[in-house]
């Protein structure tokens, strides 16, 4: 009896002092954490804006705007090319951001005649650790120069907006980079200096939290400017984790459907391209769903691309047909810019496309001059009114991005094709082996145009055989 009080009493002492240790511990990680949050609310940045500037960031009670010429102005926009401005306008946008400066002075005059502002990339080189561009005074002092003189010739055109100084640069988060932080602070306090009425940003890739805080601390800029794609479904998260350390005004530079990084991949790793009419609903509901509710802090949205881009295909972020029609994506645009209910689109809808009776998600894999059927089911109000085109090309993806080489739209294998019955064809697959893509096009009578591919590969008979 006695013993098993004494076990009792023993072992309910020794928990009761390793509780007692647990609390001394924990209170003490959580005296340590509140200390690290007092001092990092202390030291929180708090940025100061020129407010007599021509174009400012304000800060209201309710959050953050863009104020130009006096008026708030909320950018409802696209990132892409000069082309089609008129339509951009008539579709409700009223920004573009323009990553190419050739005929720059040309491209703000366009732009000035549609009322559509404009959002300037000043183009400099990425920081790479193995290779930095920065690495000598004479490159640093080249660069220097060449900003200086592009924002002194283009800071009084009246449809300047913003400057971007560099896309998606890869700052250096954990170090300085070879003095690489420095020296772009300094590119910002000279654009600032010679240009005082204009924004300065950057635009990182998604909404990484870490590189964030690293501009937001150790820069002048006015703003965060963010290319995200599949990440805008995270992006209100994000952000409010590292609220209580930053809550300074962003933009959205670059957004659209899922880039093909984020779609299902064939077994050979192509990513399976959405219809036209299938990446116009989603665009919409990824408006509705994760951009409309950001409000506060975020000044606006650039849908990506505007004009026609080859990256992994020429159709995939390509928001006009190479020819000029426009794909439901625009109209998509068009009923968010206007807050309309439903699309205007009222041209052919692509529902999918099928290859020897298979679907993409299938990973047709076949032989060289194997006879296939390509078949391509729409719906169209008039069936007189458009016309079908088919085309068969070479994946350029796999070895150009392998390459580091800008993707550029391939020579067409249409010799390939034997027999074409509109919503139907015969083909032969090409005797060299690799991934190649079969792609659809389908037009109307008033400028419109729906858009599907397959990919396929094609495997040598001898290894077919192994």
């Amino acid at each position: 009896m006695y013993r098993k009080n004494f076990i009792f009493y023993t072992f309910r002492i020794l928990v009761i002092n390793k509780l007692n240790a647990m609390r001394v511990v924990l209170s003490v990680i959580v005296a340590i954490i509140l200390l690290c949050l007092t001092f990092l609310l202390f030291i929180r940045k708090e940025h100061t804006y020129n407010a007599s500037a021509k174009v400012h960031v304000a800060q209201t009670k309710d959050g953050f705007r863009l104020i130009r010429n006096g008026e708030p102005f909320e950018i409802r926009g696209a990132s892409g090319e000069e082309a089609y401005l008129d339509k951009l306008h008539e579709m409700g946008g009223n920004t573009i951001r323009f990553y190419d400066t050739i005929n720059f002075n040309k491209k703000l005059d366009s732009a000035q005649k549609y009322g559509i502002a404009v959002i300037a990339d000043i183009p400099i080189p990425a920081y790479r650790k193995e290779y930095n561009p920065y690495e000598s005074a004479f490159k640093r002092a080249r660069y220097q120069s060449l900003v200086k003189d592009f924002v002194s010739k283009y800071k009084d055109h009246p449809a300047l907006l913003m400057w971007v100084l560099g896309n998606e640069i890869n700052f250096p988060v954990s170090s300085n980079g070879d003095g690489f932080t420095t020296y772009y602070k300094s590119l910002i306090e000279m654009v600032k200096e010679i240009d005082p009425d204009h924004p300065v940003t950057t635009a990182i890739p998604q909404s990484g939290r870490h590189l964030i805080l690293k501009l937001w601390y150790t820069t002048k800029l006015d703003l965060i400017a963010i290319n995200t794609f599949g990440g805008i479904k995270e992006i209100e998260k994000d952000f409010r984790q590292i609220n209580f350390l930053w809550n300074g005004p962003y933009l959205i530079t670059e957004w659209n459907d899922e880039g093909p990084w984020t779609e299902i991949m064939t077994k050979w790793g192509a990513p399976i391209e959405p219809t036209s009419s299938k990446k116009a609903e989603r665009l919409a509901a990824v408006y509705d769903q994760h951009i409309r509710p950001l409000h506060g802090r975020n000044l606006g949205s650039l849908i990506f691309y505007w004009g026609t881009k080859h990256e992994r295909t020429h159709t995939w972020f390509s928001l006009f047909e190479e020819s000029g029609e426009i794909t439901p994506s625009v109209y998509a645009m068009q009923s968010i810019f206007k807050q309309q209910e439903e699309s205007n689109y009222d041209g052919p809808e692509m529902y999918y496309m099928m290859l020897n009776r298979y679907g993409a998600e299938e990973s047709m894999i076949l032989t060289q001059g194997q006879i296939n059927t390509a078949d391509v089911f729409f719906n169209a109000s008039n069936c007189d009114s458009i016309s079908i085109q088919w085309e068969i090309l070479p994946e350029v993806w796999n070895n150009q991005k392998r390459l580091k080489r800008k993707e550029i739209k391939p020579s067409s294998l249409n010799h390939l094709i034997l027999e074409n019955k509109d919503n139907m064809i015969r083909f032969k697959t090409p005797e060299e082996e690799g991934p190649y893509r079969i792609f659809c096009v389908i037009r109307d009578n008033k400028g419109n145009v729906a858009r599907t591919n397959f990919p396929f590969y094609v495997i040598n008979q001898m290894n077919a055989q192994k």
